[in-house]
């Protein structure tokens, strides 16, 4: 008896149109849509967090670390999250043997950045996609 009230509940009307719109923006959809065409379901991205949930794992991929309240509660998400900010921090630092180690434990093999890296072949990164301010590389010699 309830449920039409329920159907006009905030957070799932006014909420879910501004989540939508959140990262609707044409170089994001487009981002999507390369994702889901271009990579595999068992391929792992390396991304800020909130790209991560928004974007990369609504198309049906795996990223290092979400955000806690999203993460499956049976994986360490402190230690995922250290690991993401770390490898993040090596690529703007230059730092290729910290980014190494923590990537292949991870299996990462995309990373998504907003700024573009510098020397990426040092992190054995390639250019990938580009559009608006974002970049995708492929991490590793794997095709």
């Amino acid at each position: 008896m309830t449920w039409p009230s329920y159907l006009q509940r905030r957070d799932l009307t006014l909420e879910r149109v501004f989540a939508r719109q959140l990262f609707a923006t044409c170089d994001l959809r487009e981002m999507f849509a390369w994702i889901q065409a271009a990579t595999s379901p068992s391929d792992v991205f390396l991304a800020r967090e909130d790209l991560s949930l928004s974007v990369i794992a609504t198309a049906g991929r795996k990223v290092v670390a979400v955000e806690r309240l999203f993460s499956n509660p049976f994986v360490n998400w402190e230690s995922r999250a250290r690991d993401r900010d770390t490898m993040m921090a090596a690529l703007t630092s230059g730092d290729p043997a910290h980014f190494h180690d923590t990537a292949t434990r991870h299996r990462v093999r995309y990373v998504v950045t907003e700024a573009r890296i510098d020397r990426p072949e040092r992190f054995a990164l390639a250019p990938v996609w580009d559009a608006g301010p974002w970049q995708i590389y492929r991490y590793g010699s794997r095709e």
